[in-house]
């Protein structure tokens, strides 16, 4: 069914406009201040007189509610926002949906579910000519098949990830593709390298203010 990608406009002549409400929701976000961020988030979602703007805010609360451990709201979200998504034709937004449900199967230890999702989120990112999809497939791949090869392949992704994102300037990005290197690596056994890459995801978790992260690499270390 196709939607208008412009809708009524909901707000009031005198508020900030939804994409900066948006906008400072992800502020919001980097600096783990949840209540915050998703109050931007919300208005954002309910004000917006285009339905890219609805969808970004849904996805956006979907993360949220994700990392606070509520999977039925996150779901919730992301299912509003793949409609949305599909009834422009967007298929950025779609694999971007998909790679958030693929997280919401990992934190349920659906781990045939995460796989699918990462799957089809590759295979349109790769259609599109999308980088994110070079830094996603590996950890889909993993999963799929959980051998030495297949640790070394997520753990040289991690890897490959962590230099696009230094390159395009991506610092919570870097940060992630550290941790998640540091997880590998603890999967092998390979404790010294763990501790490595752990500490230097902390230390940049701890220059950007995201207090999350950086509990999460001191928890892993």
């Amino acid at each position: 069914m196709w939607m208008p990608s412009s809708l009524p406009s909901r707000r009031k002549a005198d508020s900030p406009s939804p994409r900066v409400l948006y906008q400072l929701g992800h502020t919001c976000r980097l600096r783990d201040d949840f209540k915050e961020a998703q109050s931007s988030f919300t208005t954002a979602m309910t004000t917006a007189d285009d339905a890219a703007t609805t969808a970004r805010s849904l996805v956006a609360l979907g993360e949220i509610a994700r990392v606070q451990g509520q999977t039925d709201a996150s779901k919730g979200h992301l299912d509003e926002a793949a409609k949305l998504y599909s009834s422009m034709e967007n298929g950025l937004g779609r694999a971007n949906v998909l790679v958030e449900l693929g997280n919401i199967h990992l934190a349920r230890s659906q781990y045939d579910e995460a796989a699918a999702s990462f799957t089809r989120a590759r295979e349109i990112y790769a259609k599109l000519g999308d980088d994110n999809g070079q830094l996603l497939s590996p950890s889909s791949r993993g999963l799929l098949n959980q051998n030495d090869d297949a640790f070394l392949e997520v753990a040289e992704s991690y890897i490959r990830a962590r230099a696009t994102y230094a390159h395009t300037g991506d610092d919570l990005g870097g940060a992630n593709a550290l941790a998640g290197l540091g997880e590998v690596h603890y999967a092998r056994e390979q404790f010294a390298e763990a501790e490595t890459t752990q500490r230097q995801a902390e230390r940049v978790y701890a220059r950007i203010g995201n207090n999350l992260g950086r509990a999460n690499a001191l928890r892993g270390l």
